[in-house]
């Protein structure tokens, strides 16, 4: 069978064989529409073509996954009815890569309302996970953010020295 994709990035096979190499290529994209087409085409796949893609996606588009996952929550749910560890995990693996408290909240809030049946250890372990994203960022952000800001002044001047003699005008 040959794979064909279409311009959202979206792979149509019947072949799940073929998908699994293309996953990691096709989550790269910045493209979100790309990636919410590549999630809503593997949720109708086997349980393991939509556990890796989960696994591949979360951590490149963490917000698009978890705002896919509120959307597509009934639907994940009775997938994964059979099978609690990977119930468990789908949830860990999307809320795990969340780092804001507002995100915190709005996790809580929709699992207030929404009952994750066999995968609650799952959102346990996400929670804390998320609270532990918290506090790396509330930590370590200035001395990243100092860092960003010494790179980029040494790159500017490393453009300038480059610049100085040359006509600008060249280079468009």
């Amino acid at each position: 069978a040959v794979v064909s994709t279409q311009s959202t990035g979206v792979v149509e096979t019947e072949n799940e064989e073929e998908i699994t190499p293309l996953l990691p290529l096709l989550a790269s994209t910045r493209n979100t529409t790309a990636v919410r087409e590549l999630l809503q085409a593997t949720l109708n796949k086997s349980e393991q073509i939509t556990m890796e893609t989960v696994r591949i996606v979360a951590p490149l588009h963490p917000e698009t996954m978890w705002e896919f996952l509120k959307t597509n929550f009934e639907a994940y749910n009775e997938k994964m009815q059979n099978s609690p560890f990977h119930h468990g995990y789908l949830i860990q693996v999307t809320i795990g890569n969340l780092r804001k408290p507002e995100q915190y909240r709005d996790v809580q809030l929709f699992f207030n309302e929404h009952d994750p049946g066999n995968g609650m250890g799952g959102v346990m372990a996400g929670l804390e996970n998320i609270q532990s994203n918290i506090r790396w960022g509330q930590t370590h952000r200035y001395n990243c953010r100092s860092y960003f800001y010494s790179y980029a002044r040494r790159r500017a001047k490393r453009f300038e020295n480059n610049v100085e003699g040359s006509d600008v005008s060249e280079w468009t």
